[in-house]
């Protein structure tokens, strides 16, 4: 008779590691209605989607009425018209509508990840 075999051992599966990184961020969506900016607390990296619900034309326009930043601007959202802004840097930022620029005022508060909004 040959070498006798060797009993078998369950044959043991690698387990699964989490991935690493950075957890995705979600998507912010804010409709303009009703002649109303939303104002925002989002994480950096964050992007923000503005639509506009009204029948009127409205922008979302970084800065304020004598002071506009440059950082975004939709330009002219007629209805359902879309504007999308992926914020990069923590900070502050008032945004306003041009057409509308004394009642249509908002802020948009970016955070790093972790950081608590200051009360």
């Amino acid at each position: 008779m040959g070498t006798p075999m060797p009993a078998a051992t369950p044959e043991v599966m690698p387990t699964a590691t989490p991935a690493t990184g950075p957890t995705p961020i979600p998507p912010v969506a804010s409709d303009i209605v009703n002649f109303d900016l939303e104002d925002f607390i989002v994480t950096l990296g964050a992007t923000v989607t503005w639509t506009n619900r009204d029948s009127i034309t409205h922008t979302a326009t970084s800065g304020t009425t004598s002071n506009p930043m440059g950082r975004w601007d939709s330009d002219i959202l007629s209805k359902d018209e879309a504007f999308s802004f992926t914020f990069t840097e923590p900070g502050t930022y008032a945004y306003f509508c041009e057409v509308h620029p004394i009642t249509m005022l908002a802020t948009v508060v970016v955070l790093e990840e972790g950081q608590e909004p200051s009360a």
